[in-house]
């Protein structure tokens, strides 16, 4: 009686744990800041001076709008100024 209520515990801590996890990787809403408008300036400001060519500008912005693309589905994508505390993505070339 007692083996078996020890081996009802364990495996119920197993799958309680099993689905927490599951969830918080899968389905849980996440918020991703990015620092998408300061880094624009910065390659327009990279540009303008002349340190990079067009063509790299161009590589440049497809990278930065690969790295919003390549987040998680369940994740939010917002302005990293919109956030008052956390971690936020900086977009380096």
């Amino acid at each position: 009686m007692l083996k078996n209520a020890v081996v009802s515990l364990i495996i119920s801590l197993i799958v309680a744990v099993g689905s927490l996890y599951y969830y918080h990787k899968h389905y849980e809403p996440k918020i991703v800041a990015v620092n998408f408008n300061d880094f624009l300036k910065r390659q327009e400001k990279l540009f303008i001076l002349g340190k990079i060519t067009k063509k790299q500008l161009e590589q440049n912005i497809k990278h930065g709008l690969l790295v919003i693309k390549n987040q998680p589905k369940n994740a939010m994508v917002l302005s990293g100024r919109c956030l008052l505390r956390g971690h936020v993505i900086n977009i380096k070339p």
